[in-house]
Formats: structure tokens, C-alpha cells, sequence
């Protein structure tokens, strides 16, 4: 009977044993691989014919990855391993030649698709046709430095794509502080290699609004620059980008923004390569915003707060003269927006056309313009997004702080205005008031829109020395950061350091005709101040520049002339004069 019982327990046991474990193995997490490779562009230059993609397995499992040409790109060739598998942390090398021979003038372009089984990857490939050079060749990426409305730290690469040795400094924009770092900001590069800086900004202390500046890169093969963007408080609500090309201010006095890579936490494009003529473009004035594009392009992206936006986009065909030349489908936030659009269907051959698309909803903070190649590549000229979301105004306040000093028994200084602005959307309109009210200070012009001004002034009647605090309100209910406070400081002190009046007797003679403007002290030795006169009778005012007691002896009064006689020296006398007052 125990022996029966024995075995019956033992059975259980090892059941339930088998069923914890096919529980427990029904609850593990299946190890996933990660698709890693490197470069995502092969840049062979001007003499480079081989170069080696690294593919990694950044994640677990196993990886199944191959690499393939574009089959009408026969002058890309991939050498050996094309395909395999890795295992966790293991990589493979993949080596890509090209073939230049038969290849045009000027920049080409061409892309290798890695798949695996965990996403796919295109590798660009820049292939440079023309002259061997002779001499270094500076490059620059990205063109512009996009900061936005959080970013602090952005990266730049210097690359030398000539031969020889490139020797290169970058330096900001002396009168902006707000760029604090370039690190490296000097090096040397042999032939197309490259290095990679970091720029650091702060916003500290900054009114709100876009801040712009320039990087300066000198080197022994020229000089470029990087556009450097900042934005201190919101986002504009209007973003318009001259896609492929620099900045550009249109007929109608739109600035339209240098086109850029996209980078997160702002916008720009994602992968293109630019395409530009010289000839006139017809349906527009503004020839140059459709004279540059972006071609192979897959996306543009903006990184926005969520909302309604309109999204236009401009196009058109550069490069196909013909019908079925270029084709793609285009999709706004998923949607399909262009069914196989071919542009010189449309209108023609480098002719402007748009699309304008509204009420588009973003619900994930970034708002996807993708392209879908269907034959060639799409391509994009320039792009406007404008926010549907009417933004609450923003206080901005220029100065931030003021400052009045003035003199016992002196006057009145002078009074000062504060700028009050729009920074944010809608309808600015604020009130001014004193907190707490000081009987020293008075403001006028208590009221107004963006642009507008109110009018500081303080009294000193009744003032002791001292120091006196006051504040200046900016309020509007309907702003975001309401109120905006104005701290203001009145230092007044006692009579000037170092500062004595002397008051001229009756008796003291004048001759007619005499002025009392220019007068020295008697003494040779010591003297480190200055001394004027006014005042009807005259009187002499004496500043010291040091810290000692200066004892004055005699002054001698000149005429116009600077003639002096010994008839002429007022009546000698002696005073000590503290610099303290």
C-alpha cells in the first residue's frame, strides 16, 4: 500500500514538473535579431573603385540578411559573399565596385538593398566623375545645424574628397554666444577621410524667437559654411523648405528655409540626392525654388506637436523629357495622397505645379511625407506645412530687465521703454502694471498688441541712497506663459565719490571777456582727477580718479586765449578733499 501510494505521489510529481516546464517555456520571449549596417553611404570619390559594407547582428538570434544590386545599375558589382547568416554580435563583410567607365559627368548615384529577416536597409552610393584632382577638396554635412525648440547638441562631418592633406579650423560667429562649443574645432584629413565635430548651444537667458547664425569651416582648399537655427519658445506655425537648395525669399516675401537632413526633434528630409538646372521654369516667377530637387527621395518628416496641419508640395521635372519617365505614389501620415503621379504627364517638361492637402491629422508628434518608387524616383522641389492649430499667444519682452541709477538732489534719470511681442499664435493683447506699487515708479502707454510699447519712469524726490526694487508686469490671460515679469532697479547714491563743488565769491575778480570753462589745479605733482566749471557766478567742480586725500593749493583760472597772468589766480586757499564724499 505505501509502495502503491509512493508511486502515485512520484507520477504526480513528475507530471506536474512537465507541465511547469511547458508553461514556463510558453512564456519566454523568442530572442530577436537587429539588422545593423555600415556605411549607409559608400562614397568612392573621384579614384576609389572598392569599398566594404560591414552587416551586423546588433540584436539576438539568427539573422538571415542578402545584398543586391539594382539590376538596371550594372556598373555596381558585388564581390563575393552577397547572403548568410549571423548569430548574435557577428558581422560580415560585403565587398561593392563600381565600374566607371561609360558613367556621365559630374555626381552619380546608385544603392544597394540589404533585406533580412528583421527590416531592410538601402546603402546610397556617390560615385564622382570628372579630372583627378590634385589638390584637397573640403566637404561638409549636413549644410545647416537644426536645433529647434530642445536640442542642445548637434554633429557636423568635415570630410576631405580630394587627394593630398586637408587642413581645416571652424569657428562661430564671434558675436553669438549662444553657440558655447565646437569640439574638435580644428584637425587635418588625409585623402577622403573624415571627422565629425559637435556643436553645443544654450538658450539660457535668450528671449523667445529663431535665432540664426553661421559656422565658418576655413581650410587650404577654401571656405564653407554651416547654417546654424535655433528656436527659443514655440514652433512657428508656418515651416516652408526650398528642398535641395539653400535659403530663398520669395515674390511674395516668403522665407523659405535651406533644405536639410532630418534629425529628431526637427525636420528635413530622409535619404535624396540633389538635382538642379539653369533653365527658366514656366508657371512662376519663383524660378529658383523649382530650379533645385531632391531625387531618390524616400520621406520628408517634421517633428510638430499633434494636431490638424496643411501640408503643399511643390514639384517639377527636371530631368525626364518624356512621358512614364518618373512615377511614384506619394502618402501623407499613411494616407495615399498620389496614385502613380507622373509630374510631366501632368504639366510638362520643367514647369511648376503643387498639391495642397489640408486637415491633415498628426496623433504621434511627427508628421510622414513618403514616397513610393514606382519607376525612376520621386522627387520633391520645395514643401510648406502650415499648423491648422490656432497657437495661444506669447509674451516676449525686450529688455528683460531695467536698470536706473541716479544722485541724491540730482535729476530725474532718463526714462525707458520695454518692447512687448508675439512670439506664439493668435492675438496679442497685454496690460501693464506695477507689483507691488511703488510710489518711485510710474509707467505710461499700459496696454497694446504685439510690437507695442510701455513707458518706464522713476522719481528720485524724497529718496534716500539706497537701493529700490520694483516690478513690471506683462499679463494676457490668453498667453501661455502669462504673466511676464519685468524686474527694475533704481540705485540712487549719495553726492559722487571724489566730487567737491567750489563756489567762486563775489570778490573773486574776473576780467571781461574772461571764461571760466577751463580750470587746472596749481599743483604739479600728484594731480590724477579732472576739474571743470559752470555755473553763473562760476563755480569749479573737482573729480578724483584715486582712493586718496588730495589737498588743492591754489587754482588759476585762464581766459580763451589759455593766457594766464599771476594777477589773475584766485585768492589762495587750502581744502582736503576725500575721494569718499
Amino acid at each position: 500500500m505505501e509502495i502503491v501510494a509512493s508511486s502515485k505521489m512520484l507520477r504526480i510529481v513528475i507530471l506536474l514538473s512537465v507541465v511547469a516546464f511547458v508553461i514556463g517555456y510558453g512564456h519566454q520571449t523568442v530572442a530577436a535579431p537587429t539588422l545593423s549596417v555600415s556605411p549607409l553611404v559608400l562614397d568612392y570619390g573621384f579614384t576609389l573603385n572598392s569599398l566594404t559594407l560591414t552587416i551586423k547582428n546588433a540584436g539576438d538570434g539568427t539573422l538571415s540578411w542578402s545584398a543586391n544590386e539594382n539590376p538596371t545599375e550594372a556598373w555596381i558589382t558585388i564581390v563575393g559573399t552577397n547572403s548568410g547568416n549571423l548569430t548574435a554580435g557577428q558581422t560580415a563583410q560585403v565587398q561593392v565596385d563600381i565600374l566607371r567607365s561609360g558613367l556621365p559627368q559630374g555626381p552619380n548615384y546608385g544603392e544597394i538593398q540589404v533585406t533580412s529577416n528583421a527590416g531592410n536597409q538601402t546603402v546610397d552610393i556617390i560615385v564622382e566623375i570628372g579630372p583627378t584632382p590634385t589638390t584637397p577638396i573640403l566637404y561638409l554635412e549636413p549644410s545647416v545645424l537644426d536645433f529647434n525648440i530642445n536640442l542642445t547638441s548637434l554633429k557636423f562631418k568635415v570630410k576631405n574628397r580630394g587627394v593630398g592633406t586637408l587642413t581645416w579650423q571652424a569657428a562661430e560667429d564671434p558675436e553669438t554666444s549662444w553657440i558655447t562649443s565646437i569640439s574638435p574645432s580644428s584637425g587635418s584629413l588625409a585623402s577622403m577621410e573624415e571627422s565629425e565635430s559637435t556643436v553645443l548651444v544654450s538658450r539660457f537667458a535668450l528671449n523667445n524667437g529663431i535665432y540664426k547664425s553661421l559656422i565658418t569651416i576655413s581650410s587650404n582648399a577654401g571656405n564653407q559654411q554651416i547654417e546654424v537655427e535655433m528656436i527659443v519658445g514655440s514652433r512657428p506655425a508656418i515651416i516652408r523648405a526650398n528642398v535641395g537648395g539653400t535659403s530663398y525669399t520669395d515674390v511674395n516675401s516668403n522665407f523659405w528655409s535651406t533644405d536639410r537632413p532630418y534629425h529628431e526633434g526637427a525636420w528635413g528630409h530622409v535619404r535624396g540626392h540633389p538635382y538642379n538646372v539653369t533653365a527658366d521654369i514656366k508657371n512662376t516667377q519663383d524660378d529658383a525654388l523649382y530650379q533645385d530637387e531632391l531625387f531618390w527621395l524616400d520621406a520628408y518628416r517634421f517633428d510638430v506637436s499633434n494636431g490638424n496641419y496643411t501640408v503643399t508640395l511643390h514639384f517639377a521635372e527636371l530631368y525626364y523629357n518624356y512621358n512614364n519617365g518618373r512615377v511614384f505614389d506619394l502618402y501623407i501620415e499613411n494616407q495615399l495622397m498620389l496614385d502613380d503621379f507622373d509630374i510631366y504627364r501632368s504639366v510638362g517638361f520643367q514647369t511648376a505645379t503643387s498639391r495642397k492637402f489640408t486637415n491633415i491629422p498628426v496623433t504621434d508628434g511627427r508628421l510622414d511625407v513618403e514616397f513610393v518608387h514606382i519607376k525612376a524616383h520621386g522627387e520633391l522641389t520645395a514643401i510648406e506645412l502650415f499648423s491648422e492649430i490656432v497657437a495661444a499667444p506669447y509674451i516676449s519682452v525686450n529688455p528683460t530687465s531695467l536698470q536706473f541709477n541716479a544722485t541724491v538732489g540730482g535729476s530725474n534719470p532718463p526714462s525707458q521703454t520695454i518692447t512687448v511681442t508675439n512670439t506664439g499664435g493668435g492675438t496679442l493683447a497685454w496690460t501693464a502694471t506695477e507689483q507691488p506699487n511703488q510710489s518711485w515708479l510710474s509707467l505710461s502707454n499700459t496696454s497694446g498688441g504685439s510690437g507695442d510699447q510701455v513707458t518706464v519712469a522713476v522719481t528720485i524726490a524724497g529718496l534716500s541712497a539706497g537701493t529700490y526694487n520694483g516690478t513690471v508686469r506683462i499679463s494676457d490671460p490668453n498667453a501661455s506663459n502669462n504673466p511676464v515679469d519685468v524686474p527694475v532697479t533704481l540705485t540712487v547714491s549719495s553726492s559722487s565719490a571724489g566730487r567737491l563743488t567750489l563756489q567762486l565769491r563775489d570778490h573773486s575778480y574776473a576780467y571781461p571777456g574772461e571764461d571760466w570753462s577751463n580750470a587746472i589745479d596749481g599743483d604739479v605733482s600728484g594731480w590724477d582727477g579732472t576739474v571743470t566749471t559752470d555755473g553763473d557766478p562760476p563755480y569749479a567742480i573737482f573729480e578724483f580718479s584715486g582712493g586718496a586725500t588730495k589737498q588743492i593749493s591754489k587754482v588759476r583760472l585762464l581766459t580763451d586765449t589759455g593766457v594766464g597772468m599771476s594777477a589773475r589766480w584766485v585768492r589762495d586757499f587750502r581744502v582736503q578733499v576725500s575721494t569718499t564724499g
